[in-house]
């Protein structure tokens, strides 16, 4: 873990000490999209250590390839990569496939569309 932390008090009132962009992360979550923050949180919780590394790291990454905004961009990418995810798996408990069928379908719908990608940093 990063030398420099800062206390991060969760929704249960667990309190832990994070790296300062993991800090800042849970803070735009809570406030912009708090539906998934327990989620994370539990995670931060269970796996303190490498979430705090992997996450700092990952954070310090994105803050400077994605500038000024960052932390709106990276919010609204994890609520989006959250509900993609359970859109597709309840289509497929439903109706027995995924809507893409096919390794190009996905390319096609996926990582071949600007659109889709811009919110999928996870």
């Amino acid at each position: 873990m990063s030398a420099a932390t800062v206390s991060y008090t969760t929704a249960k009132g667990e309190v832990l000490s994070v790296p300062p962009l993991i800090h800042e992360f849970l803070l735009g979550m809570a406030a912009e999209k708090g539906i998934f923050l327990n989620a994370v949180e539990r995670n931060l919780v269970r796996n303190t250590e490498i979430f705090c590394d992997l996450g700092e790291t990952l954070l310090t990454w994105a803050k400077q390839q994605l500038g000024e905004g960052w932390l709106p961009i990276l919010v609204d990418g994890y609520a989006f990569f959250v509900m993609d995810v359970n859109r597709h798996q309840h289509q497929y408990e439903k109706e027995g496939h995924y809507p893409n069928r096919s390794y190009d379908e996905v390319y096609d719908h996926v990582y071949g569309s600007e659109d889709f990608m811009k919110y999928y940093h996870w």
